[in-house]
């Protein structure tokens, strides 16, 4: 008799399941400090060290393509560039970068991310 006791006692705990229950907090919406707020309003432009970026016409885009050969040598610059916010570029426009101290502009050829 004690050891069908024992048994059952066994079945018993064995079938016993504890549930957890998992509490959800709503998605914590971020809000921006004042410094980040600064930060996403800076004109990177406007600084001294960003060299001035011009987007070229169809026609001087299409003169340097002579000149170079094809337009895929040219090196790349993303599309999401803070130095192209006011540019209204689109993929494959033709960035020149002009710099101060050097006579030879150079060129980037806008792409996606």
């Amino acid at each position: 008799m004690n050891l069908v006791r024992k048994s059952s006692r066994r079945r018993k705990s064995r079938r016993t399941v504890k549930r957890i229950k998992v509490k959800r907090s709503p998605p914590k919406v971020e809000k921006k400090s004042k410094e980040e707020k600064r930060i996403a309003e800076f004109d990177v432009t406007a600084h001294v060290l960003v060299p001035k970026h011009v987007k070229l016409s169809e026609k001087e885009k299409a003169e340097l393509e002579e000149r170079v050969g094809s337009l895929s040598l040219l090196p790349k610059i993303k599309h999401s560039d803070p130095a192209l916010r006011g540019l209204d570029v689109r993929p494959g426009d033709v960035i020149k970068i002009i710099r101060p101290n050097e006579p030879v502009p150079y060129y980037r050829v806008v792409v996606e991310e």
